[in-house]
């Protein structure tokens, strides 16, 4: 191999490292909470957060650009699809600076820029990225050497593309975080950047999908250093498969940041993408302190793949803050939870009555939906609006041969010898039936 092919790839090595360390710090000083950055940076816990938090964007700032120098050192590299496949000393076609594609001139003047890359982000040692992360005269210096090389790229042929814009740069980043940094600091990136396969990568067990990982759930319980988890900038980000790929690993929707704001705060917000799209129904009084009595035309179904995602939510409040009573099936909320979760159903119920979401939600077995609907309203022996039966909800648990949500209606206390309209209890027709294996 040609003595200044062997010069290029070491340059390009020296060049990509560097690059990845001050991509991580930067990263890392915007984002890990003191706890967390005092093991590698001492000197952290004498500055304190507030040092930090003032230059947090500019270590953003820092860290993209640094990533987009990095991303074009990258993109030199055929990717290993391409010909050679993985590049190698011994395989300088693994390059696009070969003799084939690139004259000897440029060669060197393509050695000279990364020198030049190499001189610049040695400047950046620890004590300048936490102090002065940001001049500008450095940054202009960094994009116009950025540029050089692109030019040098594109003079490599028609197929230097293939390389160059390859990786979105939040999926560069990433890379560079993950082998340097903890799980915790690479789960909070990618949540935030909208990585959906990495946040579920981490969550789930990838021989089942549906099994979580060891650490899952201390991992959705991790917090950057504003107190945000993963799944506040998940749903900060409107980003909807993340949000249920969390809230399936668990993740608390009422886990506040620093300034007191929860996820289920930020699904119920106007600007996001969380709510009901709610078609309207037919509208009575319903009893809560929550609640006042009105009287409203409104249409005839909850979309049931909404009612759907709210079931999850309600999940994460029931398995993050409910508590069981001995010997029974319910999980009972303490006082401020439900002055929390009253006024968010009451968002989501809008013009329909609890007692109507309350029988969608028994007839399509959204278990939590339905206990914190019953932890808020006196609903659990209303009877079904229209004309009908007037059944309760239990009836409707009973028809559908449902045993679990027979239980958890029975703990909130659901009158199994309540009549409906013909006269017929619970137990009468589940024996008609014959869907009962056991009796209430």
């Amino acid at each position: 191999m040609e003595p200044i092919l062997l010069t290029l790839l070491a340059l390009f090595d020296q060049a990509e490292s560097l690059a990845a360390t001050i991509i991580v710090q930067a990263h890392r000083l915007a984002k890990d909470p003191v706890d967390r950055l005092s093991l590698s940076f001492p000197e952290v816990n004498l500055l304190g957060s507030w040092f930090l938090d003032e230059r947090t964007t500019q270590y953003i700032s820092l860290r993209d650009r640094i990533s987009t120098l990095s991303e074009t050192l990258k993109a030199f590299r055929r990717p290993e699809d391409d010909v050679d496949r993985v590049p190698t000393p011994q395989s300088t076609r693994g390059y696009y600076f070969d003799s084939t594609t690139v004259p000897r001139t440029d060669q060197q003047s393509l050695a000279s820029i990364v020198r030049n890359v190499i001189a610049e982000l040695e400047t950046y040692d620890l004590r300048r990225i936490i102090y002065d992360p940001v001049d500008r005269k450095s940054l202009e210096y960094l994009t116009k050497l950025n540029s050089s090389l692109v030019c040098r790229l594109r003079q490599s042929g028609t197929d230097w593309a293939v390389g160059y814009g390859k990786y979105r740069a939040t999926s560069h980043i990433y890379n560079k975080l993950k082998g340097a940094c903890s799980p915790e600091t690479v789960l909070l990136f990618a949540a935030e950047a909208g990585l959906d396969e990495i946040v579920r990568s981490l969550l789930f067990d990838p021989t089942t999908s549906t099994t979580l990982t060891q650490n899952a759930r201390t991992l959705t319980r991790v917090c950057d250093r504003q107190d945000s988890t993963a799944l506040h900038l998940a749903v900060s980000g409107n980003r909807v498969n993340m949000v249920r790929s969390l809230l399936d690993a668990e993740a608390d929707v009422l886990a506040a940041d620093n300034v007191g704001s929860t996820p289920l705060q930020l699904l119920l917000s106007s600007s996001r993408t969380f709510l009901f799209g709610r078609r309207q129904f037919p509208s009575a009084a319903g009893t809560s302190r929550w609640r006042t009595a009105r009287q409203v035309v409104v249409e005839e179904d909850f979309r049931h793949i909404d009612l759907e995602f709210w079931n999850l939510v309600m999940r994460s409040v029931f398995t993050n803050h409910g508590s069981t009573i001995e010997g029974s099936n319910k999980l009972e909320l303490s006082e401020s939870v439900k002055d929390i979760l009253g006024p968010a159903l009451e968002r989501l119920i809008g013009a329909a009555t609890p007692r109507k979401a309350l029988f969608e939600a028994v007839k399509n077995n959204y278990e939590y939906f339905v206990r914190a609907l019953l932890e808020c309203y006196d609903i659990v022996n209303a009877r079904q609006d229209g004309i009908g039966s007037k059944d309760t909800g239990i009836v409707v648990a009973v028809q559908t041969s449902n045993t679990r949500m027979m239980e958890v209606l029975e703990s909130y206390g659901a009158d199994i010898k309540i009549e409906n309209k013909d006269g017929q209890i619970p137990l009468w027709i589940g024996a008609k039936l014959g869907s009962l294996t056991r009796v209430i």
